[in-house]
């Protein structure tokens, strides 16, 4: 099989219109660790982190957003969150977008995570949502270190459809 396979979940009966989507690559390995990346190292500072998958929802005022998981590992020695170490930033179209803090499903979508703070060695899930412009163009995500004056970027593209 040559053929990527991308997938789709939802509910099976639900009013909601929140889906999950994520690409498996079928192939070598190489291929499969830097799908959709623009960055290979996602090692940044004294931290590992990875936009790892998406799913679609809407905000209270009925916009469609992106809410984004990202893995986040602390090798820096010390405490750290994700929200104090990273900007994780989301562009469609060059335009960058606005974060979203009201998920109308908010029972699926938990911002916590952001503000914990991990100890050296840990591992945490972390959920941005971002307001999105459109349901057809992709999402590039940027992750650069908070406050520091090195460039190293993580970058990684979902397409939406």
């Amino acid at each position: 099989v040559e053929s990527d396979v991308e997938i789709e979940v939802s509910e099976y009966v639900s009013l909601s219109d929140d889906l999950i989507y994520d690409v498996l690559v079928i192939g070598d390995e190489d291929k499969a660790e830097n799908y959709g990346n623009e960055s290979v190292n996602s090692n940044i500072g004294d931290f590992y982190v990875e936009a790892k998958s998406f799913r679609l929802s809407k905000d209270s005022d009925g916009n469609d957003v992106i809410i984004v998981k990202y893995k986040f590992v602390n090798n820096s020695g010390e405490n750290a969150s994700f929200v104090v170490s990273f900007d994780a930033q989301a562009f469609q179209n060059g335009v960058e977008l606005e974060e979203c803090y009201f998920v109308v499903d908010s029972a699926k979508y938990s911002s916590a995570n952001q503000l914990k703070d991990i100890k050296d060695g840990a591992i945490i899930e972390v959920e941005e949502a971002y307001v999105l412009e459109n349901k057809t163009s992709d999402v590039e995500i940027d992750i650069s270190l908070w406050l520091s004056l090195e460039e190293d970027v993580v970058s990684k593209t979902f397409k939406i459809k």
